[in-house]
């Protein structure tokens, strides 16, 4: 079974709660200027919101979240990230010493017909465009869930969960 609260996007007030099968919350026709947050059935088995079971499926929320967004920039799984760390720390390194030993990128730039001289600055330009983009995820991720946690009501937990990915990276980068 799958269990959610319809809210009002203005107020975050509680319109009314349902069930149904797994994934039967996409199908649901909501009443104009309603959203919708699929929540586990501790967050509604009692009557009162559970606030606490609450908090654990909107950080949950968040997190996801912020993973679907990081995968419009990277590659999925940990191997991939594992590689990309290691590619930044191999080109890095090379750009110190020219004859320090870099197999992950010999492999790619012989694979790719180009040079490790020609692609060490590549590596660099994309680890350094991820580390902006990636702390601007990372910083909005953490701040949501720390509001979350001090959420005392449904609206202060669900409004803070309901994060605009794109317009994270519309904003001015903070100054450093």
């Amino acid at each position: 079974m799958e269990y959610w609260i319809v809210y009002s996007l203005d107020t975050f007030q509680e319109v009314y709660r349902g069930s149904g099968n797994v994934g039967s919350s996409v199908y649901q026709q909501l009443p104009e200027g309603t959203g919708l947050v699929v929540v586990p059935y501790a967050v509604i088995a009692k009557g009162p919101l559970d606030l606490e079971a609450l908090r654990g499926a909107m950080n949950l929320f968040v997190d996801t979240s912020a993973e679907a967004f990081r995968l419009l920039f990277l590659t999925a799984g940990m191997g991939q990230a594992m590689t990309y760390q290691r590619k930044e720390a191999e080109a890095r390194a090379w750009l110190a010493d020219n004859t320090t030993r870099t197999p992950f990128l010999e492999a790619e730039a012989s694979a790719c017909d180009i040079t490790v001289e020609e692609l060490v600055p590549v590596v660099i330009a994309r680890a350094d465009q991820w580390e902006l983009v990636g702390s601007l995820i990372e910083g909005e991720r953490m701040g949501a869930k720390a509001k979350i946690t001090q959420g005392a009501t449904f609206a202060d937990i669900v409004k803070v969960a309901r994060i605009d990915w794109q317009a994270l990276l519309a904003s001015p980068a903070p100054a450093v």
